[in-house]
């Protein structure tokens, strides 16, 4: 069994305000690996992951997204295991400035890039 999570990322000066977005707060309980939905995570980078233990968030989609990064870059993270697929994007000014995916399922590996950021080009 492999993972099927959605993970997002703000930076932290930006956390508490999506956290309050989101309707979510901090119940003070620690995972040494998030088990729960819903977990949290302060990164020494100075990012604040929200990990949802599905694959595709309900409070993370395009049209959230679009308000979410309004005035925030956010980055958002699908990976299903158990077809070999993830992806990547990243929302910025209210619109997703890149993506990039991977399809591995039905033998050779697929790969899709739109609006590339510029260290991919």
């Amino acid at each position: 069994m492999g993972f099927s999570i959605t993970w997002c990322a703000v930076r932290e000066e930006g956390a508490q305000k999506l956290l309050e977005q989101l309707g979510l707060s901090p119940t003070g309980k620690i995972e040494e690996f998030p088990e729960s939905l819903i977990s949290t995570a302060k990164l020494d980078t100075g990012w604040r992951v929200i990990w949802y233990n599905e694959y595709g968030c309900p409070f993370l989609r395009p049209d959230d997204l679009g308000s979410i990064s309004s005035e925030q870059d956010v980055l958002l993270c699908l990976v299903e295991e158990h077809v070999m697929a993830s992806s990547l994007e990243m929302w910025s000014g209210g619109k997703r400035k890149w993506w990039i995916s991977h399809k591995g399922e039905n033998g050779a590996c697929r790969s899709a890039i739109q609006d590339p950021p510029s260290a991919l080009q």
